[in-house]
């Protein structure tokens, strides 16, 4: 599964340096992790979540996205997000975790999902720089959260600079041959939000994989009811358990 995982990677990014430790990290070390595939069996897309405890903060990191390039385009990434964040949000209720204590986070170089993680679930930063000062005070202790051994053991260091949410070279091992990031065919800039784009080209140093850190509090008044819109436009009718250890696949054409 991870070496498909890989090679899905490779092909979503048009980048041949994606590398297959990085993956297994994603896949294997998750809470949830969803593997979608058409009615042949072929891997369109995967995502994955992981669970961190900040003081007293349950913080939900949607760790990974993934999409054939082929199904790009086509609202799945969006529908991922319907899934496995309402997933992740019944395990949270189901250990009484207080809504006020319930944050969602993500990490990435790309313009399209830090415009919908900004613009839509409302997460710092916004593209005017906005962050608030609560979010700010939580952002550092987080990001040192993702250094865990896996990190730790190959010398990787937490560069965060909280001025901007942005962490200094989160992807270097996989941006360091190219000038436009994880995307060596293209930046996937917005043709329709130019704050977005400026914001990012302002802040990151492509080449040696800077990413935005995206925080902020769950807000279930917005994300449930689009969410719900999500899956009933897009015909979505279940998930299967797999055996990998217990993680979620999906199928969808």
């Amino acid at each position: 599964m991870v070496k498909e995982c890989t090679e899905l990677s490779k092909d979503s990014f048009g980048n041949p340096n994606v590398q297959e430790e990085f993956v297994r990290h994603c896949v294997l070390n998750a809470s949830i992790v969803l593997f979608g595939r058409d009615y042949e069996g072929r891997l369109f897309g995967y995502s994955s979540n992981s669970v961190k405890f900040v003081e007293e903060y349950y913080i939900i990191y949607l760790q990974s996205m993934v999409i054939s390039e082929k199904f790009q385009g086509k609202g799945l990434r969006h529908l991922f997000y319907s899934i496995k964040i309402p997933e992740e949000i019944d395990k949270a209720n189901k250990l009484g975790i207080n809504l006020s204590h319930l944050l969602l986070a993500g990490r990435t170089q790309n313009p399209l999902v830090f415009k919908f993680i900004s613009r839509h679930l409302g997460l710092f930063p916004q593209p005017n720089g906005e962050i608030e000062s609560s979010i700010r005070n939580i952002g550092k202790k987080f990001v040192h959260s993702l250094y865990e051994s896996y990190h730790v053991e190959r010398n990787k260091q937490d560069l965060f600079d909280d001025r901007y949410f942005v962490e200094r070279g989160a992807y270097k091992a996989i941006t360091q041959t190219g000038a436009h990031g994880v995307y060596p065919l293209g930046i996937p800039y917005c043709r329709d939000d130019d704050e977005i784009n400026q914001y990012m080209n302002q802040h990151l140093d492509w080449q040696n994989g800077d990413a935005i850190i995206m925080l902020g509090y769950y807000n279930e008044g917005i994300v449930k009811p689009m969410f719900e819109d999500v899956q009933q436009r897009m015909g979505f009718c279940g998930i299967d358990e797999i055996d990998l250890e217990k993680d979620v696949a999906i199928s969808y054409v």
